[in-house]
């Protein structure tokens, strides 16, 4: 599961960094004033449009008019592979970082993964650092007409509308491309540059053919061929370059008809013909390649002097176009490449095919294997392609998109597929990552049958079969399926026997995660921590990640708060400062990171790190990660008092639930449900959440049942209902028993707070005493300080009933310092002199019920629902120690708060 390389950058192949290059002028060319004082007026418009056909000059001109312009400019060259959307927003964001260096880091990062985000979230993304910049620019989209894919065009309409007006775009393009023209033209927000517009008149013409083809030609004879070629750029090239070796301008006239493909044709085959015979054939063995270098070509063609054949080319003018200032590489004209392949064809397929398998071979040898492939498939090198995906595939499924891979497949036979079994377990791996679990299930089908049928194990074979149970290993964890996932793992370790850190690496993040879920603390951490330690000697950071969110987060379960930061921050200085960049499911622990920093009451890191963990997982569409962030600042939120901003959290928790997560994540979320309808006094609604569980107050304690028991005791707190007491302190030291045994510290702490609360409202006075002295010895020791503000509003009323200075400082509003809360002084208006603080918006209810306003007109004027209200008035009584409102300002008022 390795990353993709980072950026593209100069040290790239040149086939990707020349798609941002701005195309070089030759010395000479036709000045055309008139469509650059047009151009000039597309400054203060949202869309400079030029469309034209082929060899109309719409490069030439644009490229004429940046250089007389001051602000900076930046070119996609695109392709009819860029008419997807992954590469397509990729080469964006890599050519605008020419512009802002940090632009969509996190994006970016994501797109290599072969990951698309939503089209709202990719666009927000994309614009708004543009918006922020503020920096004047023109970005050129050349050869728009390849672009149809709908998801990109909606993009562009987006651009176009909300670019600030210091950011200008111009689209060349063969063909008008989906966007209102018809609306930006009312508007007055277009420029346009159409095909007569490109015409060449007379005067135009004649300064081609003598000052830049140094031929010199009659007025009369200028006229006529511009007349003939209809003003087509191309076309009057072609003559020139024609009468260059055959001055006979008057029967070339004659010879030239109306209509621009046979012109284009005539006129093709009168050049090619009048080249020698071993040009005429370099031309062609080499109009196969998209960037021509000597290198290429010289396999192509036998010769050992196509440096210089591409030297003289560029000098006669003959549609060679040099990419770089060093001229080492090149590229015909679209125009001209199109001519040269078509006669190519007729020489016969067999000969193509082996122009093809030469290329290939040319650009594998340049270490370009993605670029070889399409060379590879137009040779019907079946097995060729088949063995690169088989080499490639961990790099690929993490950097070519999915459709696109399967494209490729779809053209290989299938007997040759399922001899590649390695080719299978890597998209095996593709779709467990991308959650296509039906695919996966066919997939492991295929190859259990493929596998069953050699015997005995060799050495490459067994590693087929130790990595294909890794496989399985990690889906029937994330089915919880965590007995046969652990089986699986251990079989898979068997096999390897040290032989492979790759395959090891994903059998011991599955055995860890199935492990951790049994709880077996001790075995997980071990095997977590060895695929950790071998996924960084791998170089593969997907491992590494799941296997230090697994770490963090059961850390964080067992106590050892200080392990589960450091794994945390360890990994996420390892993995940004990685040579080629990190993989954005970095967000799974940048989440688990956000859970620590709440258990140790820290608010401020504890949102920064949650909320960066849901943006990349909403980028990356890692759906568990979403899920526990998203329940993290539910849980932030609640403690905060903002009721409403936890449900929004509980609810996108859900819907990325809902799009495929794995099922160890529900029960936080569930809780969290649960919670809320507490909180709001719902308790038919929170014990219907708790019943949908499936976990009933009768279960067994498990790691997946544990958080939805505790849940069920904060019902019964809530509840106070004198019937069920028993039952429910039965499942009190149910959960003692189990959280003591397997030293699961955070569900001991809140069993033992649940509990003595439960033995206050008993009038139990000593056992509540106990508990809590147990309570906050285990916090002391670990670090825990959230849950205790957690459970405020049922803890404060027994401090004042009983004296326990030791607890007092673990109930200090978030971010403030934990001194004893009966020795602070009351700041202004927001501390009694007793050291109980109100929330934030806990005063704001107060003030208002002060001025005399109504439940309701409180919840219109702070933006919440009417039980959010009741929410914090209730709390207010329980702080003031009142039962009605007029009680709450009298008190308020004694104490200075209102």
């Amino acid at each position: 599961m390795n990353p993709p390389k980072s950026c593209y950058n100069q040290d790239m192949p040149p086939l990707v960094w020349t798609k941002f290059k701005i195309p070089l002028l030759r010395t000479k060319s036709v000045l055309r004033p008139r469509l650059l004082e047009k151009l000039n007026r597309g400054l203060g418009c949202r869309l400079i449009l030029i469309s034209a056909p082929a060899g109309f000059g719409k490069t030439t001109l644009l490229v004429q008019w940046l250089q007389s312009q001051s602000l900076q400019a930046l070119w996609i060259a695109l392709e009819e592979t860029d008419d997807d959307p992954i590469r397509f927003f990729s080469a964006w964001i890599n050519c605008l970082r020419q512009m802002i260096p940090s632009y969509c880091d996190d994006l970016l990062q994501v797109l290599c993964s072969a990951q698309l985000p939503a089209l709202d979230l990719l666009t927000a993304e994309l614009i708004n650092p543009l918006l922020q910049s503020n920096q004047p620019a023109i970005l050129v989209l050349d050869d728009f007409q390849h672009i149809q894919n709908t998801v990109i065009v909606r993009f562009i309409q987006d651009v176009i509308t909300y670019l600030p007006p210091e950011f200008h775009l111009a689209i060349l393009t063969r063909e008008d491309p989906a966007l209102p023209l018809a609306r930006l033209r009312s508007q007055n927000e277009l420029v346009e540059i159409r095909t007569n517009d490109l015409r060449f008149d007379p005067t135009e013409s004649s300064q081609l053919f003598n000052e830049l083809l140094n031929i010199s030609l009659e007025p009369s004879i200028v006229k006529a061929l511009t007349e003939r070629t209809e003003g087509w750029a191309a076309g009057l090239q072609l003559a020139g370059i024609s009468l260059q070796s055959s001055p006979q301008p008057a029967n070339l006239v004659q010879d030239l008809s109306a209509g621009t493909r046979f012109m284009l044709n005539y006129l093709a085959e009168e050049v090619l013909n009048k080249q020698p015979q071993d040009i005429q054939d370099f031309l062609l063995k080499t109009s196969l390649l998209s960037t021509l270098t000597p290198a290429r070509c010289n396999l192509l063609t036998g010769r050992e002097d196509s440096a210089e054949v591409l030297e003289k080319l560029e000098k006669s003018n003959l549609f060679i176009q040099p990419l770089d200032e060093q001229s080492h590489y090149y590229r015909y004209h679209a125009l001209f490449a199109e001519l040269l392949r078509n006669r190519l064809n007729r020489q016969g397929e067999e000969e193509v095919c082996n122009l093809h398998l030469r290329a290939a071979q040319a650009l594998l040898a340049e270490g370009l294997a993605t670029e070889s492939l399409s060379h590879f498939l137009a040779a019907k090198e079946f097995a060729a392609v088949a063995d690169l995906l088989e080499s490639h595939i961990w790099d690929w499924i993490n950097h070519i998109p999915a459709a696109e891979l399967e494209k490729m497949l779809s053209k290989i036979p299938p007997e040759i597929q399922f001899s590649h079994p390695r080719l299978q377990l890597g998209l095996g791996w593709l779709h467990l990552l991308q959650g296509n679990f039906p695919r996966l299930a066919g997939t492991l089908q295929s190859l259990e049958n493929l596998l069953a049928e050699n015997k005995p194990l060799s050495d490459d074979l067994a590693l087929l079969r130790a990595e294909f149970l890794a496989l399985q290993a990690n889906f029937l964890q994330v089915q919880q399926k965590f007995d046969q996932a652990i089986q699986f793992a251990r079989q898979s370790l068997t096999l390897i026997d040290s032989k492979n850190n790759r395959i090891a690496s994903l059998a011991f993040l599955a055995l860890g995660g199935g492990l951790r879920q049994k709880g077996e603390y001790e075995e997980a951490r071990a095997a977590l921590e060895k695929a950790i330690q071998l996924s960084r000697v791998n170089d593969d950071p997907v491992t590494d990640i799941l296997a230090v969110s697994h770490l963090t987060l059961m850390a964080l379960e067992y106590g050892h708060l200080e392990l589960a930061a450091t794994t945390a921050q360890t990994a996420i200085h390892h993995l940004e400062q990685h040579p080629h960049g990190y993989p954005a499911v970095l967000g799974a622990v940048y989440g688990a990171l956000g859970w620590a920093h709440y258990h140790l009451n820290q608010p401020e890191l504890a949102a920064q790190f949650l909320l960066r963990g849901i943006h990349l997982a909403e980028l990356s569409g890692h759906n568990a990660s979403a899920v526990y962030s998203l329940a993290g600042m539910a849980r932030l939120h609640i403690v905060r008092g903002d009721l409403n901003a936890a449900r929004q959290c509980v609810q996108q928790a859900d819907q990325f639930f809902q799009r495929g997560a794995p099922g160890w994540v529900l029960p936080e979320l569930i809780s969290c449900k649960s919670r809320l309808a507490v909180i709001e006094g719902n308790w038919i609604e929170a014990e219907a959440i708790l019943t949908a569980s499936g976990v009933t107050p009768d279960f067994a304690p498990t790691p997946y049942s544990e958080p939805l028991l505790i849940a069920w005791l904060r019902l019964a707190i809530a509840q106070e209902d004198i019937q069920t007491r028993n039952t429910i302190f039965e499942l009190v030291q149910r959960l003692l028993e189990y959280a003591r045994a397997s030293r699961r510290n955070y569900a001991l702490l809140q069993t033992l707070i649940a509990g003595a609360v439960l033995h206050f409202k008993k009038g139990n006075a000593i056992q509540t005493r106990q508990w809590l002295d147990e309570a906050v010895q285990v916090a002391a020791a670990s670090g825990y300080r959230s849950i205790f503000l957690e459970h405020r509003q049922d803890l404060l009323p027994i401090l004042k009933s009983i004296r326990m200075p030791a607890l007092e400082p673990f109930l200090c509003p978030l971010g403030e310092t934990q001194a004893s809360i009966s020795s602070q002084k009351p700041p202004s208006s927001a501390r009694y002199q007793s050291g109980i603080t109100l929330t934030e918006r806990e005063q704001e209810v107060l003030r208002l019920l002060a001025q005399g306003h109504t439940y309701n007109q409180i919840a219109e004027q702070l933006v919440v629902s009417l039980n959010t209200v009741r929410f914090h008035v209730k709390g207010i009584y329980g702080k003031l120690g009142v039962t009605k409102v007029n009680q709450a300002i009298a008190e308020a008022r004694r104490q200075g708060l209102i």
